[in-house]
């Protein structure tokens, strides 16, 4: 199965392909999937004139998060669309971290800026967010099963 043919399912049966590819270890067809549905999802977005406002990704405690010399961070790498990006400075979107879907964000803050960074090992782009931490954390939002949510609003 291709992308054209996933593309024209449903979202449901694609959550559900995309269920079945996680179950399977099958992490191409679950990234294939991940896309298409954001793809949607962005649209959907657009059309309604909505904002990602939090962003929530499942990350081993610290890994990949970098301290700034002015107290800001810089998080690892993440598949999110550059759309999101642009409007997540411009309205001070939250970015969370969690070590699981069922656990609040051990850190949390407001994204300031982003930066596109290549993936040598998918061909593709990932963003690296620059965060002004917080204390407040938040809880997980999206699919419990996902490795990113998103809070539209």
């Amino acid at each position: 199965m291709d992308r054209d043919k996933l593309q024209h399912m449903s979202s449901a049966d694609l959550r559900q392909v995309r269920e079945n590819a996680i179950k399977r270890n099958n992490l191409t067809f679950q990234t294939l999937c991940d896309e298409l549905l954001e793809e949607r999802q962005l649209a959907e977005m657009k059309e309604s004139g909505q904002n990602v406002v939090e962003f929530h990704f499942v990350c081993e405690k610290g890994a990949n998060l970098d301290s700034t010399d002015d107290g800001k961070f810089m998080t690892g790498n993440w598949s999110v669309n550059e759309l999101h990006c642009d409007s997540a400075v411009k309205i001070g979107a939250k970015l969370a971290l969690h070590e699981s879907s069922d656990a609040r964000s051990y850190f949390q803050g407001t994204i300031i800026d982003w930066k596109k960074e290549p993936n040598k090992a998918t061909g593709h782009n990932t963003i690296r967010f620059t965060v002004n931490p917080t204390n407040k954390t938040l809880k997980w939002v999206g699919e419990s099963a996902s490795e990113k949510g998103y809070k539209f609003g």
